[in-house]
C-alpha cells in the first residue's frame, strides 16, 4: 500500500488545503507508505496576479527537502544564541561551532579561505583514498604546484621536488655528464670523468645559491671542469673566461648562451658554493650596484 498527502497554505485569500491519497495493493508483504508537504506562500488575493509558489516541500517517500526562497536561522536554547545561519540571498553559510566533513570525497571550496586558529592534517590512504589524501600542495594563478608536504614528511619549494628530504635533509643531485645546466638553490654530487661543463642558471635572483662537489677525484692540470655563467653574467666580479681551450671532447653547442665569467677547477674533490648577487632583491628592495652583480664564491 502506498499513501501520498500534499498539504498547501496559500495566501490567495486564505489557507487552503488539498490532501490526495492514492492507494495501491498488491500481493505481498512489503507496505510503503509516502508523504509529501508543500508549503506555499499565498498569492496578493487574486487582485494583483501574483501566483501561489511553493516555498517548502518534504516528500517523506524519497526524503528529499525542497526550499524555494527565505534564510535559515538557528538559535540556542536561549532562542538568541547563533547556532547556523543561511543567507539565501548570497549562499552564504555560517556554523557557529566545529564543523566536521567525515566522508572520504574531495571536498571543494571556489573560495578562499581565512581560519583564525591552527590547522591538523591528518593524511589517509586505503580504499577509496588518491593521491589528494596524502599530501598537502599549494598552487599559483597557473595552475602550478609551488609547495608541497608529502606524505613521507619531504618537501616541494618554490618547484623544487624534495627541497627537504623525507630526513631533513637539503636536495642533492647527482651529476655523470660532461655537460650540464645548473637549477638554483640545488646541490650537487659531480663525477668528473672528463673534462666537464657545468651552466649556472640563466636567470639568477638575489640570493639563488648552487653547491659543487667533485666526487670523482680525477680533476688535474689536463682534466678540468668548468662552471661558467650564462651571457653577460660575472663570476668572481670577471666577464672573461677560457672559451673552449680547456675542454676539449665537449660539443661546441654545449656552450651556446653561456658566455659570461666562469670558474676553472682542477683540484681534485673540490668543495665550494656560489651565490648571486643581484641588482634587486625578490621581495623589491634594493640590490647591489649593476658593476657587483654576478656569482661569488662561498663554502670553499
Amino acid at each position: 500500500m502506498q499513501v501520498k498527502y500534499d498539504f498547501i497554505v496559500d495566501g490567495d485569500g486564505g489557507a487552503g488545503v488539498g490532501v490526495g491519497v492514492g492507494v495501491g495493493v498488491g500481493v505481498g508483504v512489503g507496505v510503503g507508505v509516502g508523504v509529501g508537504v508543500g508549503v506555499g506562500a499565498g498569492g496578493d488575493g487574486g487582485a494583483g496576479g501574483v501566483p501561489a509558489r511553493t516555498t517548502l516541500e518534504v516528500d517523506t517517500a524519497t526524503g528529499d527537502l525542497t526550499i524555494n526562497g527565505g534564510d535559515m536561522n538557528f538559535f540556542g536554547t536561549d532562542g538568541t544564541t547563533p547556532r547556523l545561519t543561511f543567507d539565501n540571498s548570497s549562499g552564504d553559510f555560517a556554523v557557529y561551532g566545529s564543523f566536521s566533513a567525515l566522508g572520504t570525497g574531495v571536498s571543494t571550496f571556489g573560495g578562499s579561505l581565512d581560519i583564525d586558529g591552527g590547522i591538523n592534517l591528518e593524511f589517509q590512504e586505503g580504499i577509496g583514498r588518491t593521491a589528494l589524501d596524502s599530501k598537502f600542495e599549494i598552487t599559483n594563478t597557473d595552475g602550478d604546484s609551488i609547495f608541497q608536504v608529502s606524505d613521507n614528511g619531504s618537501l616541494k619549494i618554490a618547484k623544487i621536488e624534495n627541497y627537504i628530504t623525507d630526513t631533513g635533509g637539503r636536495k642533492w643531485v647527482y651529476i655523470g655528464d660532461t655537460a650540464e645546466t645548473l637549477d638554483a638553490n640545488v646541490n650537487y654530487f659531480v663525477n668528473c670523468t672528463g673534462n666537464t661543463l657545468l651552466r649556472l642558471p640563466p636567470d639568477p635572483q638575489m640570493g639563488d645559491m648552487v653547491r659543487i662537489i667533485d666526487i670523482s677525484g680525477s680533476l688535474t692540470y689536463n682534466q678540468t671542469m668548468i662552471v661558467r655563467a650564462y651571457d653577460n653574467t660575472k663570476v668572481q666580479g670577471e666577464i672573461s673566461n677560457t672559451g673552449q681551450s680547456l675542454t676539449s671532447g665537449i660539443q661546441s653547442i654545449e656552450f651556446a648562451g653561456w658566455g659570461g665569467g666562469e670558474l676553472v677547477v682542477q683540484t681534485p674533490n673540490a668543495s665550494f658554493g656560489l651565490v648571486y648577487a643581484g641588482t634587486s632583491a625578490p621581495g623589491g628592495q634594493p640590490g647591489v650596484p649593476s658593476s657587483l652583480a654576478g656569482w661569488y664564491l662561498m663554502d670553499v
